[in-house]
């Protein structure tokens, strides 16, 4: 669905996370952002955010992927793919905003994905959440796309299952458990077994 049916310029209520949104726009390649210290693979680098100007003006933020650390060292500027120029069109996941951690950053950095920290470095009303690109067109070479979450239930629901008939097992078995503890507790008669009678066979007599 179209991301402005989605994002307003209120942080966006978590049940929208995970969203799968539309965007057209411009990119503000100029205002690119890189957040540091962000692991892929167990490997850490940058995640490169750009913002996308909207048609009616607002701006979202996106994620476009993952780039290593410069082989100089993490305080050199990593080698980016461009963003591509003109219209296009963005197809993501909607992401909430993260916390901030406090950090005075460079210029064009971030510590971490806090959409008021990337206001402050962003010409335009951002909405309030960013996109995790999927894909955009026009196609052009992008960062490494980050890991999606896996949402298969894989054994979850098995398990769910076990449990939802162990409950209602658990429960019968006690009933039994105290009904049979009451009826020991109150002496209640037993109807007496008939008394085994031998019969003699002629050999015995």
């Amino acid at each position: 669905m179209p991301v402005t049916d989605v994002l307003s310029e209120q942080p966006a209520p978590i049940d929208d996370e995970w969203t799968r949104v539309t965007a057209q726009g411009t990119y503000l390649s100029d205002e690119q952002l890189l957040v540091r210290n962000r692991p892929l693979e167990g490997t850490y680098g940058y995640e490169v955010l750009v913002p996308l100007r909207l048609a009616d003006g607002d701006v979202v933020v996106v994620d476009r992927g993952w780039v290593p650390n410069s082989p100089k060292g993490a305080d050199v500027a990593p080698d980016v793919p461009p963003a591509p120029d003109g219209t296009v069109t963005v197809t993501g996941w909607v992401r909430l905003g993260e916390r901030s951690l406090g950090r005075d950053m460079p210029e064009g950095q971030l510590a971490s994905i806090n959409l008021d920290e990337a206001a402050g470095q962003v010409d335009g009303r951002l909405l309030g959440g960013y996109l995790a690109l999927q894909s955009e067109d026009p196609e052009v070479e992008r960062p490494d796309p980050l890991e999606v979450p896996d949402t298969d239930t894989g054994p979850h629901m098995a398990y769910a299952i076990q449990w939802w008939l162990a409950i209602p097992a658990f429960w019968t078995f006690l009933v039994l458990a105290l009904r049979r503890e009451s009826l020991e507790g109150s002496g209640a008669e037993r109807t007496p077994r008939p008394k085994k009678v031998r019969i003699w066979d002629e050999e015995d007599g």
